[in-house]
């Protein structure tokens, strides 16, 4: 096993080689530590999404070092030249805002350069998932990110339900103008949650609403602008049994041994008109209560 040294020397002129993960603010431009700005005035070269993007931060700090890209559609030939160099000088990943490789390009980069034993050093910073979690004021002691889904509304009704029984909040990014379809197919599949909307965090117009998701798509009829975070609440756990009778219960227990949890779990939702949550919970307690006698 290899193990790299995860703490540089205090000192930025004296900068260990390698690939220093700096995350840059999402919005507000004084949200930047003063780790990151050391490193990124100190480092060979900075590889950035987007050049005038980052060009602007950079020359807010009066930042004047060399900047490279590396995006999404950065070729294997592109990742080699500069891990090659990482191996030997300093240099920095950015993204257009927040921490890189969260939803961001970078992830094969990272994942070779550590293949190949190059350092790789993540400074804490600015990050749009767990800003919006702070503010939103629903239950998110445990989470779920999973980023952009699919433009596509059956594939992203599909990620929705492939998530619909995780005992989290779910947490999502979208574009202002998929938002209208987004809540729809949250609407759809998550029909007693509340949810959470995160706009412009940290800029001039930040916003948060928070309700149940009947309401969201009345309140965002009008069209809003920018990336947002989008939030669902983790399901509320009851005493789930008193949503069924003893008949119920005695029939799911006599077909539980043969069609499973989750395929009793759909039969249950479908018959007794439950949630499929609700019915997953009741299956998993009758499925504990058989394990112990």
């Amino acid at each position: 096993m290899h193990e790299t040294q995860i703490t540089p020397p205090m000192q930025p002129s004296k900068l260990l080689a390698g690939i220093y993960v700096v995350p840059t603010p999402i919005g507000h431009l004084k949200d930047m530590t003063l780790r990151a700005i050391e490193v990124l005035k100190d480092v060979a070269i900075i590889y950035c999404e987007d050049t005038r993007v980052s060009r602007k931060l950079l020359d807010h700090y009066g930042i004047d070092c060399k900047v490279g890209i590396y995006h999404e559609h950065s070729r294997e030939h592109e990742r080699t030249a500069i891990i090659e160099r990482a191996k030997s000088e300093a240099v920095a990943l950015v993204s257009d805002a927040g921490t890189p490789l969260i939803s961001d390009p970078g992830g094969k980069l990272i994942s070779e350069a550590r293949a190949q034993h190059v350092n790789v050093f993540p400074l804490p910073g600015a990050s749009a998932v767990t800003t919006a979690l702070s503010a939103c004021g629903l239950d998110v002691r445990h989470f779920l990110f999973i980023g952009f889904l699919s433009t596509k509304k059956e594939q992203r009704k599909k990620q929705l339900r492939d998530n619909e029984e995780v005992d989290a909040a779910i947490v999502m990014f979208e574009r202002a103008s998929r938002l209208s379809s987004l809540l729809e197919d949250i609407e759809a599949v998550f029909p007693d949650r509340n949810i959470a909307v995160a706009r412009e965090i940290t800029k001039r117009y930040e916003t948060f609403w928070q309700g149940h998701v009947s309401e969201a798509r009345a309140h965002f009829l009008s069209p809003v602008k920018g990336e947002l975070v989008v939030i669902i609440e983790k399901p509320v756990m009851v005493e789930k049994k008193t949503a069924l009778g003893a008949l119920e219960l005695k029939l799911l227990k006599a077909a539980l041994p043969s069609l499973g949890v989750k395929q009793s779990a759909l039969l249950a939702a479908d018959c007794f008109q439950i949630s499929r949550n609700d019915a997953y919970q009741i299956l998993q307690d009758l499925q504990k209560e058989d394990a112990d006698e």
